[in-house]
């Protein structure tokens, strides 16, 4: 019997058999990259899963959006990808991703001509009526 917990990265609901090759091919890599001191560098991980750069990008995203899997960039040394080791990497990496939403919803807004605020409550707006 395993007593060894479920690592914060790999969600109890991951179905390994359902990944696509490529996918599989990058989440056997991730598995040596744990945590933000052992990053991957997006080029490294695109040539030895031999995809592009903006392949790597999507099968990243993919593992996460769709099979749950806990990928973070770093944004300092070392760059790279990772899986994430602790509760305090995830909420770095979600702080991280609330800055790149914001900022980027605040161009949108500017692009708009409307306020920040207003684009918000439109939103919210449309995810209420998709629900």
């Amino acid at each position: 019997m395993n007593l060894q917990p479920t690592p914060k990265w790999r969600p109890l609901t991951l179905d390994e058999t359902k990944l696509t090759s490529e996918e599989a091919k990058v989440f056997a890599l991730l598995k040596f990259h744990v945590g933000g001191a052992r990053a991957l560098k997006v080029e490294i991980a695109a040539h030895a899963a031999g995809v592009s750069q903006r392949e790597i990008r999507d099968i990243l995203k993919h593992l996460t959006e769709k099979h749950g899997l806990a990928i973070a960039s770093s944004v300092e040394p070392p760059y790279g990808v990772y899986l994430v080791e602790t509760a305090e990497e995830l909420e770095r990496y979600c702080e991280q991703l609330k800055g790149r939403a914001l900022s980027a919803l605040r161009r949108m807004a500017i692009l708009r001509k409307q306020h920040l605020g207003e684009l918000l409550g439109q939103m919210k707006l449309e995810m209420s009526n998709r629900e």
